[in-house]
């Protein structure tokens, strides 16, 4: 009988199965990477954890996250790619959008997309770890290159429970289920208006966070940790009542010793310094490849214009006037017309393109000059 086995008065969420595939994630990662860090006290919000100043800027993010790695014992660097200015249109409510994109030996590699007001630290754990669990299955080799990783949809699911094998369980719960509310005095209306808002970030839902919490305060024989918000405290409660007197059962099933104990969080060491240039990059531009103006003309639609005119007068006049000269004449005075019509098309996409254009509205080629059919595009690009 497992310890879960006959839980009675326990919650609705997570179900029965997801609470047996939470934790088998739970076992393997607490296996590799041992039970230290899972029995210690989690990191809680606030200064003492967090001594740095924050700032809300690509260059604050990136200390925030060494200082989450530091919290989780994971020795990697970090790169954080500043792509704020791809980003679209923002919520009422700006949200932070971070996104692990890969992991390359011991860095891992992040996207920026936005700095919000909402639970950063939160977010940002979460993904420490998703490039936690990665670096775990490529971790580098001695007699290899290290592996270029990119995260599965699989990496952020257990990347969420990593976070809390690594003690960042707080803050990942805190983020899962953020809630706003607010409003100020409208004098027109004559009351305050309430603006309700509800942000859900991470990979795996509060509820789950929760219940992972309970399991690693009945783990360590302790209280719930400090620091989680009401929703989220009511939650781990819950779970922790159902999960009341089953320790010993938890830490046999997580593989954790029984002489094992849990320990408080020391206080956090001095980050190393590193100059910005080190952690934050602003993405590199791609270089537009060169493609030319084809200069054509309307000679073909000049001379069909003519023809079908000629003809028309032609038979119109009757027999007194000479049809195949007229029909020709028409023709030729067509082709003349047309061929004065010059415009030029773009010679990859063959979009109409204006002189004054340095690039091709369509493909964004760089336009080099002009030719005068597409197959000399082929010689300008060989020499």
């Amino acid at each position: 009988m497992t310890p879960l086995a006959d839980l009675s008065g326990a919650p609705d969420a997570p179900t029965a199965e997801d609470r047996a595939q939470l934790l088998e994630m739970l076992r393997e990662l607490v296996s590799a990477w041992g039970s230290e860090r899972f029995m210690q006290a989690p990191v809680t919000p606030g200064e003492r954890d967090f001594p740095e100043p924050w700032s809300p800027t690509p260059l604050g993010v990136a200390t925030l996250l060494r200082r989450l790695f530091a919290h989780a014992r994971i020795p990697m660097g970090i790169l954080v790619i500043d792509r704020r200015s791809d980003a679209g249109p923002s919520p009422k409510r700006a949200t932070t959008e971070l996104e692990l994109t890969e992991v390359s030996g011991d860095r891992a590699l992040f996207e920026l997309l936005s700095i919000g007001g909402d639970d950063i630290v939160g977010t940002l754990a979460h993904e420490v770890g998703v490039a936690a669990a990665v670096a775990l299955d490529h971790g580098a080799s001695p007699y290899r290159k290290p592996e270029v990783a990119t995260p599965r949809e699989t990496d952020r699911h257990r990347g969420s429970v990593a976070a809390v094998v690594l003690g960042l369980g707080v803050l990942a719960a805190n983020a899962a289920f953020q809630e706003y509310v607010g409003g100020s005095y409208d004098m027109r209306l004559g009351y305050a208006p309430v603006e309700h808002d509800i942000i859900r970030a991470g990979h795996l839902a509060m509820d789950a966070l929760a219940f992972l919490l309970a399991v690693q305060a009945e783990a360590r024989g302790s209280d719930l940790p400090r620091g989680l918000q009401r929703s989220q405290t009511d939650a781990a409660r819950a779970w922790q009542a159902a999960l009341r007197g089953r320790g010993p059962a938890l830490r046999e099933l997580l593989g954790i010793a029984q002489t094992t104990g849990a320990s408080e969080r020391p206080s956090p060491t001095p980050l190393d310094a590193l100059a910005e240039s080190e952690l934050v990059r602003a993405p590199e531009i791609p270089q537009a490849r060169r493609v030319f103006r084809v200069r054509y003309t309307s000679t073909g639609m000049g001379t069909m214009a003519g023809l079908a005119t000629g003809t028309t007068i032609a038979v119109t006049a009757g027999p007194s006037m000479t049809m195949l000269a007229v029909m020709l004449g028409a023709s030729l005075l067509g082709a003349i017309v047309g061929g004065r019509r010059v415009r030029h098309r773009c010679s990859d996409c063959l979009t109409v393109v204006e002189a004054k254009m340095a690039t091709c509205p369509r493909c964004g080629g760089q336009l080099a000059g002009e030719i005068m059919s597409r197959e000399q595009r082929l010689e300008d690009d060989d020499s």
